[in-house]
């Protein structure tokens, strides 16, 4: 069953009722993977971008959140993809590829891409600079739990909010 094949390899990452051990949870994640399950095939591809139980990889990486981000439905996936084309991770750095994952994500409700969006415009990163688009996906993030912990490159999504309030730009 990958259902179960998953949940074993998530005890294994988290050492939850078994030792930590990332080799024995590559181990069965890759096994729930290989059978088509998302949620593992994202897994596998973060131990793949951690180094995790596997020697790093990058381009393994990004081929597995392709597969989990594909099936669709899987926002997480589909974020780890559009970051991977961002920055040039493990495939050749595409901002149209990056930006394309990024609104999948967001019409999934996804308060992580829709925060990277209002970055965009905010800052007219590949696209037209605009403070009102930017505000209004920092809203939609905002009313959200953040799904993603906070990267050095960006802010919440509270915070980019506060800080159009504070400066009266696209409110």
């Amino acid at each position: 069953n990958p259902y179960a094949e998953r949940i074993l390899g998530i005890m294994y990452v988290k050492g939850q009722g078994v030792p930590q051990d990332y080799a024995m949870a590559m181990r069965w994640l890759r096994l729930a993977a290989d059978r088509g399950q998302p949620d593992a095939e994202n897994e596998v591809g973060v131990l793949y971008q951690q180094g995790q139980g596997v020697e790093r990889n990058a381009a393994e990486a990004a081929k597995w959140f392709r597969r989990a981000a594909d099936q669709g439905g899987l926002a997480v996936a589909q974020n780890n993809l559009a970051d991977c084309y961002l920055v040039g991770l493990g495939v050749e750095q595409n901002f149209d590829e990056a930006f394309k994952w990024y609104r999948i994500a967001a019409d999934q409700s996804s308060a992580y891409a829709e925060n990277v969006l209002g970055v965009a415009y905010e800052r007219g990163f590949q696209v037209a600079q605009d403070d009102t688009e930017a505000f209004r996906w920092y809203r939609r993030a905002a009313n959200k739990i953040y799904d993603r912990p906070a990267n050095t490159w960006i802010h919440s999504p509270q915070y980019n909010i506060a800080a159009m309030y504070a400066s009266g730009r696209g409110t």
